[in-house]
């Protein structure tokens, strides 16, 4: 492959971001006296899911995001009067400290490394991105991390793209492959921005919404065969 750079998304990506936001979700519910069930958990995804839908289309700020989600969810469970702020601090902080990988991430990123510059492009919240990020295996293998809220700007616009390029120093697009879960932040903006993609279709769906991936693999493990790099 021509490729000298890789830029990857993190959750769902390379963090099993399911399993450390139902820990993290769950520790904060049974601190507040609710029992983590799966219908209150249906719940929550529902409104942060329906958040995240609206910062990706520019509609509210990350910290709008950050708070928004647990005073509306805190009003759906009936928890009204508790600070949505310190819930979703109270939130984020457990979810710093669960910085699970998905299986073969790791083994992933050290087969890659020797071969191609590693960064992480992430629409996550900046203090618990740093804080899995800097406590993971992972740290020592990746040339850097660019975090929207840091960056002003997010996935999938392309001024988010730009600015990563613009400081890893790549002038041509070709050199650089985006690698994500997300069709609507990773594969839309990457090929929006001119890069080559490769969608990490973890459901298996086959489904890519209208969008064209250069490349499609079911798990993160498919990445370095696909780019010829054996084990």
């Amino acid at each position: 492959m021509h490729y000298t750079h890789i830029l990857l998304d993190a959750d769902e990506t390379l963090f099993d971001f399911k399993k450390a936001e139902a820990i993290s979700l769950s520790s904060l519910l049974e601190e507040e006296g609710v029992t983590p069930s799966e219908e209150v958990v249906a719940l929550y995804h529902r409104i942060n899911d329906g958040w995240w839908k609206r910062f990706e289309q520019k509609e509210v700020t990350t910290e709008q995001l950050s708070t928004g989600r647990f005073a509306d969810f805190a009003e759906a469970i009936g928890l009204e009067g508790r600070d949505p702020e310190q819930l979703s601090m109270r939130y984020r902080a457990n979810l710093g400290m669960n910085g699970v990988l998905l299986p073969g991430a790791l083994e992933t990123v050290k087969l890659l490394a020797p071969y191609y510059e590693l960064y992480i492009i992430t629409n996550g919240i900046a203090d618990t991105q740093h804080k899995r990020f800097d406590t993971s295996p992972v740290r020592e293998y990746i040339s850097g991390m660019f975090i929207s809220q840091e960056m002003g700007v997010s996935k999938p616009d392309t001024a988010y793209f730009d600015h990563v390029l613009d400081t890893i120093g790549i002038t041509d697009r070709s050199k650089a492959l985006v690698v994500g879960d997300s069709l609507r932040s990773d594969i839309q903006g990457g090929i929006a921005s001119g890069l080559d993609t490769c969608w990490v279709d973890r459901k298996n769906t086959g489904n890519t919404e209208g969008l064209q991936p250069t490349y499609i693999i079911s798990d993160i493990q498919q990445l370095a065969p696909l780019l010829g790099v054996d084990a």
